[in-house]
């Protein structure tokens, strides 16, 4: 039923193939993450789960086809994602990875315009996809003024918590059934670990509210 739920057919393939090829979540973690509707979702684990492959596919809003809004986020004209990563230098991994279940789908790549917060995905709906760093605490501020119906953190515990709780008063929603969501990814090693643990770890259950 994820599956269903989850798959994108890409519309451009190699000529010796019959079929689309047809991306969707690897069972076990990225089906579980996928599969998540709260508010706030975190993907935590050691290097190899694909998280960031996740991030990226998760801004799509697929999931959405299955609701009352009844297209995906991406189709929608008037939604706009941002993914983070903490350094600029950082961020080249997190746009490939973009690039990769984007481009096939009709986004365009903006290397970043007057205006905007960073590089961007601009899809074929006017729907808009970001890609950010936040080097410094006040490169929060760089968003002010913007909208945002999905924020996804790469490496979360890379981030101070007050960054990550601003980032918060960006998320806001005009079109019926279209929800805000909060996703992140996280390594057990960093240097905001601690109160990465305490948000989402401590006296939590995996996979429950």
């Amino acid at each position: 039923f994820i599956y269903a739920l989850l798959s994108v057919t890409l519309s451009v393939f190699p000529m010796e193939q019959l079929e689309p090829r047809v991306i969707k979540p690897e069972p076990g973690g990225q089906t579980i993450y996928l599969g998540r509707w709260e508010y706030e979702v975190l993907f935590g684990g050691e290097t190899g789960p694909g998280k960031t492959w996740s991030l990226a596919y998760d801004a799509l809003g697929l999931q959405y086809r299955s609701t009352l809004l009844s297209c995906a986020a991406y189709e929608v004209p008037q939604y706009r994602a941002v993914l983070f990563r903490r350094k600029s230098t950082e961020l080249d991994k997190l746009i490939d990875e973009c690039r990769k279940l984007y481009t096939p789908l009709g986004f365009t790549y903006a290397g970043g315009r007057r205006g905007d917060p960073g590089p961007s995905f601009n899809a074929e709906s006017g729907a808009r996809i970001f890609c950010c760093h936040m080097k410094d605490e006040k490169n929060k501020y760089d968003h002010d003024g913007k909208e945002y119906q999905l924020e996804g953190f790469d490496e979360i515990q890379q981030f101070t918590i007050t960054q990550y709780l601003y980032l918060h008063s960006r998320l806001r929603s005009t079109v019926p059934y279209l929800t805000t969501r909060v996703r992140a990814t996280a390594m057990p090693v960093g240097t905001g670990l601690i109160w990465t643990k305490k948000r989402f770890i401590t006296n939590i259950t995996p996979c429950k509210t």
